[in-house]
């Protein structure tokens, strides 16, 4: 029998919310930021912006998990259908999602484009560090519930080698570029001015959630000549 139910929702920061919707089609009717869909078993996990939809291709749902990255509640409306159409929205764009994985057509690729998003801080700085010497970003105890990092990037430069530099989350601080959680680490090495400067960068280029009581870190393996790191997060 073809169903259309809509649900209003209020997600709280760093919660996921289950939800009993028995269908093969989700359309997110209202919200102020991007909203994130997954199955309990985990094979699909996806998000909508406000008037799009996902539509499972023959399999459906019993279940969803839902939840959002914005570090303060938010107020949604979706729109579960079984065997029907959803209907109209308020921007065009769907997802086909068939046999576990995305149809990633043109419309599907420009909704993943950089939403406006909330943040709590930012943390910036230019000070050189000695080797395996830790600069704290944030402290273990400001984080009683979370903090979700946004982005960012740490740029090291050693005349002794590379130099490594990782962001990390511990809670203590790290006496190492591995000692604890590496959140990012440089993956790259350029060399400067003959073969004995280095400059190392290390990039954090989606959300990532750390868990309460563990502060966060930058480090670098060698003594730095040059120093640039930033990050923007929020503390939930």
């Amino acid at each position: 029998m073809a169903s259309l139910r809509n649900k209003k929702l209020v997600i709280s920061p760093g919660q996921e919310y289950a939800f009993p919707l028995n269908g093969d089609s989700v359309r997110l009717v209202s919200a102020n930021v991007p909203v994130y869909f997954k199955t309990p078993d985990g094979e699909f996990d996806f998000y909508l912006n406000v008037g799009e939809k996902a539509k499972f291709d023959g399999i459906g749902f019993v279940n969803l998990i839902v939840y959002t990255l914005s570090g303060v509640d938010q107020a949604i409306t979706i729109s579960v259908g079984k065997g029907a159409d959803i209907g109209s929205a308020l921007v065009s764009g769907s997802v086909t999602i068939s046999g576990g994985a995305l149809d990633l057509n043109v419309t599907t690729l420009d909704s993943m484009r950089l939403a406006p998003m909330n943040y709590g801080a930012t943390s910036s700085s230019v000070t050189n560090l000695n080797a395996n010497t830790p600069a704290q970003i944030i402290a273990a105890a400001a984080n009683i519930n979370g903090v979700l990092i946004h982005g960012g990037q740490y740029v090291s430069v050693s005349t002794v080698g590379a130099t490594t530099p990782s962001f990390i989350a511990k809670a203590t601080p790290p006496s190492t570029v591995i000692d604890g959680d590496v959140i990012a680490i440089a993956t790259n090495i350029n060399i400067l001015s003959g073969a004995s400067t280095t400059a190392m960068i290390a990039t954090i280029d989606k959300p990532i959630k750390i868990a309460a009581g563990k502060g966060v870190f930058v480090i670098a393996a060698n003594a730095e000549v040059l120093h640039q790191h930033n990050l923007i997060y929020t503390i939930l």
